[in-house]
């Protein structure tokens, strides 16, 4: 029976995640025919992608294509693991585990394309704000990739800031070389 409950769940969730990569995927599309910066705000208490990993990279790979920013809000706000509930039988472990997975596609949204993922917080007005609002400065650097590397692949980029400077830095992982 428990063997049974656990696939039923496992369908369930796998089912989900397929139902939330399918909006955010039609959102993206909607978003890139429209003219103008994009960013797409995506509101949620988390998700995991059991077996749908590939899933979440091909997603990644059409918003930095088509120059779309995913900011990220977690509804779940300030996640407390109660040791102390005899309700609950799953061990306090497997809770701050399972809470961890589900904030990470989230995360990883964010960081991959350079948004902001908002998280661990109940003021739900700042974190709105916070994924909302450009940037207070904004900085576009460039740089031109040589010829041999048009070939309309991911290629990773590292930005950092001289330490000792009190700043946040948001920026992309990488970029798509368009072949010519």
């Amino acid at each position: 029976m428990a063997k049974a409950a656990a696939q039923q769940r496992l369908a369930s969730v796998a089912m989900q995640s397929q139902v939330m990569l399918s909006a955010v995927q039609n959102a993206l599309r909607q978003l890139v025919a429209a003219p103008g910066q994009h960013t797409l705000i995506l509101v949620s208490p988390g998700f995991i992608l059991p077996g749908r990993e590939s899933d979440l990279g091909l997603l990644i790979n059409q918003a930095l294509q088509s120059d779309v920013i995913i900011s990220t809000l977690d509804t779940r706000g300030l996640f407390q693991v109660d040791s102390a509930d005899p309700r609950n039988s799953v061990p306090p472990r497997y809770r701050r585990e399972s809470a961890a997975a589900d904030s990470e596609v989230l995360s990883t949204l964010a960081d991959s394309t350079g948004g902001t993922a908002f998280h661990n917080n109940n003021d739900f007005a700042a974190g709105f704000d916070r994924v909302a609002s450009p940037p207070e400065f904004y900085y576009v650097l460039g740089f031109s990739p040589q010829e041999h590397d048009l070939d309309g692949r991911f290629h990773k980029l590292a930005v950092s800031l001289n330490d000792g400077i009190k700043v946040t830095l948001q920026a992309r992982k990488g970029y798509y070389a368009r072949k010519p």
